[in-house]
């Protein structure tokens, strides 16, 4: 898994970035918030550090190169140049009236950088059963629903703990 942590707006975040391919192709990062376990924002959708624009399709052919999302805190993009994770290629591609950041994820990073469900797997120590569970259901639900198996599993006489026990 990569992170990375840097200041925004006054605290200390901790982001997640997870590879995803674009319907059209090239490589998107997604942000989830990796900073604190235990709040209920853990592991959640932060933000996305890409963009899909069409002038930089030849560049994103290229394994690494992304085209930055025009919203992305300039400390954030800091914080990743620091760490090694992304170099900016200096260049950037228009779109209607935008002009957006050429980068490259660099080859270390892309290696430790896992999917969606794999990041989320590693993080909370988990294997998650897609096809078992309704898409309906939150990251939460399904984590509650393992904890359950594993107390199930672990029970002296095979019965199900009252409410009271499992507390």
């Amino acid at each position: 898994m990569v992170t990375v942590d840097f200041d925004f707006m006054g605290e200390e975040v901790r982001l997640a970035l997870v590879a995803d391919e674009y319907v059209e192709g090239g490589l998107a990062v997604l942000l989830l918030d990796a900073t604190d376990p235990h709040s209920g924002m853990y592991m959640t959708d932060w933000g996305i550090l890409t963009t899909n624009v069409s002038s930089a399709a030849e560049w994103c052919s290229e394994r690494g190169n992304i085209v930055l999302d025009g919203s992305v805190p300039p400390e954030l993009i800091n914080a990743l140049e620091a760490e090694n994770i992304l170099r900016l290629d200096g260049r950037s591609a228009t779109s209607g009236m935008g002009r957006y950041p050429l980068a490259t994820v660099t080859e270390q990073a892309l290696e430790k950088m896992g999917g969606l469900r794999e990041t989320i797997e590693e993080t909370l120590g988990v294997t998650l059963d897609v096809e078992a569970h309704k898409p309906t259901e939150s990251l939460d639900e399904i984590c509650d629903a393992k904890d359950a198996e594993a107390e199930l599993s672990q029970g002296d006489r095979g019965e199900i703990p009252s409410e009271q026990e499992r507390r």
